[in-house]
């Protein structure tokens, strides 16, 4: 219980002022030591152990925030040649750079506060384990979504290169050499799949996601089974029931057993990058193979409490993560599946008719993935990712699946050149690539399947899930079911009639992608905008179209024309194309739906593009551009080419670019920037991170 307080009370103590967590974490302390001194007074103690749990989040959070968030701050602006070693890589915006995960020693030769591990994108191809010196500019992350997604992952400095590396020796340390072997892994994996289903599969055997095409992600997250291609405490739990049958069959001595089962979820644990999730998994794993060694049994609560007081206490800033808080409250919510089963009675009586045995079989099928998606949905909802009305049947025919593709994946891992086990890996392709298949033809429906996800998110849809959640719960302990249901649906009809006339007339426009060209796609009712930037994001803006049901798009306008430009005619079908660079000469407006215009510049170094909803202007370019002769916009959508001009805000990926205007605000955006403007209500911006 105190490792959940523990989690609840770090989610609160981080949308705390730095200067308020010393006074509140004084006053909690106290009040957990008067509590000590009167605990018979309470009943079992549980007030002292919410007091302790709060008073020891904010103490730690700002023992952090003090101790190595402060001097890494410190370095904001400073620009030099570093020297840092090369932990990971991942593709970057084009096929010649990569985004790179540094762990930084010294800038100009000075030593660089402990921790400072940045990740640069769009850097010059680099390899895993390399040393190398490379100019960087530093820079803080802005308060907000961005900087708590950063800081949960380990980046509390961010770093922009400045130049390419240079490579002046390589590491030999163990997490580098596991990484080094995940890779290798992967690219046994990838050379026996066809492209489109060997990157997946080896996301989901060795959580290598560097080669997962962005429609079959898009795709997975339309089927609410995005979460497969994620090695998390899923793919830790298929493994480790395996290991357990097959090691406490082979060794006898419990002992020895429970010990080789802990080395082999260590191993699998920093093979796959320590990642919160499978680190949550990990240590409550552990906790049970520990249980044989001192003849004891662990308790899957305590060991779930266990793992996310661990996990904070390495990093508080972990209880922002969503994949985090989507695994604790996916394991809760299939714990809580099984005693609800048995509170059914769904269990297959050997004397009942097969009808009935039937029945209750694919009800308790159903149950886990109904619970787990019910316990995740309060998470999907605050961050904003949507919910799939399809997630509950697509679980039930996938997850199945899971351990057979895993299992397989492990044996392709294995190189060809080995004797006998090389062999296997021919067989396990066969039976993998048969598996994705069938998975790619299931997420292919989903796909064609309208407001198959719906983009619910923020406080407001929150509190409305919570509200029914209590209404319901409230009618199961009274037992009305009836009366629950239909406060339930009254309460839905209100919110969503609410909302429905809050928005009306509201033009949203989402920023799609958070490569360095991003597109723009602005929706009214179901017609749509689409200002083509980048290939990259093509599977964006489907999803995004599909999500708001904007099924006519009545103008599309690709800002730089490439060799694979046709390919959106296909995939959006839209009304009316405009090729900047050959259908304007110099100036064009548009005026594809009532009350949104489209201004389209073009110069010799590039094409300004501004849509205009009721006086509020939002920019974005191709190429470098001078917009000092168009005036100034409210927002900017920041691209890879040079901007000149005045503007209120500036979307930007990473770092802002040395051309940004001083007293521009800054947003930062790492997944998907929103903006609503309602004409005559003025505008508001908020970011979905891409948490999946």
């Amino acid at each position: 219980m105190f490792g959940f307080a523990f989690l609840g009370a770090m989610l609160v103590a981080l949308r705390l002022p730095a200067g308020a967590l010393l006074v509140c974490g004084c006053v909690l302390a106290a009040a957990f030591f008067v509590g000590l001194w009167r605990l018979r007074t309470f009943a079992g103690g549980v007030p002292v152990l919410l007091l302790g749990a709060a008073a020891l989040a904010l103490c730690l959070r700002a023992g952090y925030q003090q101790a190595l968030v402060q001097p890494l701050r410190q370095m904001e602006g400073r620009e030099g040649i570093a020297t840092a070693r090369v932990v990971d890589v991942q593709p970057g915006y084009g096929g010649d750079t990569v985004h790179a995960t540094l762990k930084v020693a010294t800038l100009d030769g000075e030593k660089v506060p402990a921790g400072c591990k940045v990740l640069v994108r769009g850097m010059a191809a680099a390899e895993v384990g390399q040393e190398i010196e490379i100019p960087l500019r530093f820079y803080a992350f802005a308060q907000g979504s961005t900087q708590s997604y950063n800081y949960s992952r380990g980046f509390y400095l961010g770093a922009s290169a400045q130049g390419a590396p240079v490579v002046v020796g390589t590491a030999h340390t163990p997490l580098t050499r596991l990484r080094q072997l995940q890779y290798a892994a992967s690219a046994n994996i990838l050379g026996r799949l066809p492209q489109r289903l060997s990157g997946i599969a080896a996301a989901m055997a060795v959580g290598d996601r560097r080669f997962v095409p962005a429609a079959a992600t898009e795709a997975y997250r339309a089927a609410g089974i995005s979460h497969l291609m994620v090695v998390s405490g899923l793919h830790l739990s298929l493994l480790c029931m395996a290991l357990r049958r097959v090691v406490f069959a082979l060794v006898r001595r419990r002992r020895l057993a429970g010990g080789l089962c802990m080395a082999g979820v260590l191993l699998f644990m920093a093979f796959t990058g320590l990642t919160p999730s499978v680190v949550r998994s990990g240590i409550a794993w552990l906790l049970v193979f520990l249980g044989p060694m001192v003849q004891r049994r662990a308790d899957i609560y305590t060991s779930l409490g266990f793992a996310a007081v661990v996990l904070l206490c390495a990093n508080p800033w972990a209880a922002a993560d969503t994949g985090l808080l989507l695994s604790f409250t996916a394991t809760l919510g299939a714990l809580g599946s099984g005693g609800l089963a048995d509170k059914l009675r769904l269990a297959a009586a050997p004397g009942l008719p097969w009808p009935k045995r039937l029945l209750r079989r694919l009800a308790a099928a159903a149950l886990t993935p109904l619970c787990v998606t019910l316990a995740t949905l309060p998470v999907l909802v605050y961050a904003g990712m949507g919910v799939s009305l399809l997630a509950v049947p697509m679980n039930i025919l996938a997850v199945p699946l899971l351990q057979y593709i895993v299992l397989c994946g492990f044996v392709m891992a294995i190189p060809p050149s080995w004797p006998v086990l090389g062999a296997l890996g021919g067989g396990a392709a066969v039976v993998c690539g048969a598996l994705l298949r069938f998975l790619e033809w299931l997420t292919g429906l989903c796909a064609q399947v309208p407001k198959a996800v719906v983009p619910v998110g923020g406080v407001f849809a929150l509190a409305v899930v919570v509200a029914v959640y209590l209404l319901a719960f409230a009618g199961w302990k009274a037992r009305r079911p009836l009366a629950a249901v239909l406060a339930c649906s009254l309460t839905l009809c209100l919110a969503a009639g609410l909302h429905t006339t809050l928005n009306a007339g509201t033009v949203r426009v989402v920023v799609a992608g958070g490569g360095a060209n991003p597109s723009l796609v602005v929706t009214v009712g179901t017609q749509s905008v689409v200002l083509y930037r980048s290939r990259q994001n093509a599977a964006a803006i489907g999803r995004i179209l599909q999500q708001n049901n904007a099924q006519d798009c009545v103008l599309f306008i690709d800002m730089r024309r490439t060799a694979e430009s046709e390919e959106y005619l296909e995939l959006y079908s839209p009304q009316q194309v405009v090729v900047a660079e050959e259908d304007v000469l110099h100036r064009a407006v548009y005026t594809p739906v009532e009350g949104v215009r489209v201004y389209l510049a073009k110069q010799g170094g590039g094409t300004l593009a501004c849509v205009d909803v009721a006086g509020t202007q939002i920019a974005l370019c191709s190429g470098s551009v001078n917009m000092q002769p168009y005036g100034a916009p409210d927002v900017l959508v920041a691209g890879s080419g040079k901007v000149q001009g005045q503007y209120g805000t500036l979307i930007t990926a990473g770092a802002a670019p040395a051309w940004a205007a001083p007293e521009a605000k800054v947003l930062q955006n790492e997944g998907e920037a929103l903006i609503w403007i309602r004409p005559g209500g003025g505008i508001r911006m908020r970011e979905v991170l891409d948490g999946a």
